[in-house]
């Protein structure tokens, strides 16, 4: 088994056996689905909104212990669980990044937008998926800006793009300049939106790492401009969630390639057959 992902029970008729379990904080571990044997589901013995802290802090140090143990190292799994430190977190953000040429393409297909001629901006998130989605992006783009608060820390990357593509690309810091105010295409790598209001009419909004409720919140702020979120991706034909895939291919990848034979993201994910399905709207009045 090479990851894991973990989710909330959402069974309430536990009988006798789920209740003592629950009772001393087992979690529920079965094979995944559609991974070749390669990943863990994991259930906790709690709910969501579960208010017992014992409870939460014991099932956790059991199921975290067995893992280690296991030798896991790659997981996902639902929000607001507390992950302890020594396992590497996939949120999906790296597989997003990748396929943001897709995602940026399919959006403008829809809006009957020229890309190559739209005025579009970046909002760095800070994470390496934002770097994946500042290369992706720039092979679609033709006029683009990032606005970053770590300009030093990837100025090369644009160098290295500018010489690959011959796309010059501004860096800004200042979330209220021009470029937000006049730009017609906004790919935000950031968990939220914030100063809302500078963006243009009829402009497209594109949450990229951003979940539902935060896509949701900033469509209701600003009804004039469209928003996009919670792109779709398969795995051998089969939707699965962006974080498992991640999950998935990176710890594959882990055990299939060494560092004197590296293989990018993106080609390992084509070579699992992994592809972008769809994005999700919320249309402009």
């Amino acid at each position: 088994m090479a990851f894991g992902y973990i989710k909330y029970s959402t069974d309430e008729n536990m009988g006798i056996v789920g209740f003592l379990k629950r009772l001393m904080g087992k979690s529920k571990i079965e094979k995944l689905p559609g991974f070749g044997g390669d990943g863990l589901l994991i259930t906790l013995p709690y709910g969501k909104y579960e208010e017992n802290i014992k409870l939460r802090e014991k099932a956790n140090k059991n199921i975290f212990k067995i893992l280690e143990n296991m030798d896991i190292e790659f997981i996902s799994g639902e929000e607001n669980i507390n992950y302890p430190y020594g396992f590497k977190l996939c949120k999906g953000n790296l597989l997003k990044g990748i396929f943001a040429e897709e995602i940026i393409k399919d959006i403008s297909k829809k809006e009957n937008v020229y890309i190559e001629n739209t005025s579009l901006v970046v909002k760095d998130g800070g994470d390496e998926g934002s770097v994946y989605a500042i290369e992706a992006t720039a092979k679609a783009a033709g006029e683009m800006a990032v606005f970053t608060e770590r300009q030093k820390g990837i100025e090369n990357l644009i160098e290295d793009i500018y010489f690959d593509t011959g796309l010059s690309i501004s860096l800004f810091s200042y979330e209220e300049s021009d470029y937000i105010k006049e730009s017609m295409f906004i790919v935000s790598c950031k968990k939220s939106e914030e100063k809302e209001k500078v963006l243009k009419k009829g402009s497209i909004y594109l949450f990229l790492f951003g979940n539902d409720q935060k896509a949701q919140e900033l469509y209701e702020k600003r009804k004039d401009i469209n928003v996009y979120y919670d792109p779709k991706f398969t795995f051998n034909g089969k939707n699965e969630k962006a974080s498992v895939i991640e999950a998935y291919l990176l710890s594959s990848m882990m055990k299939h390639y060494n560092d004197k034979k590296r293989v990018s993201l993106k080609e390992y994910a084509a070579q699992n057959a992994v592809k972008y399905a769809e994005i999700k709207a919320l249309k402009a009045l």
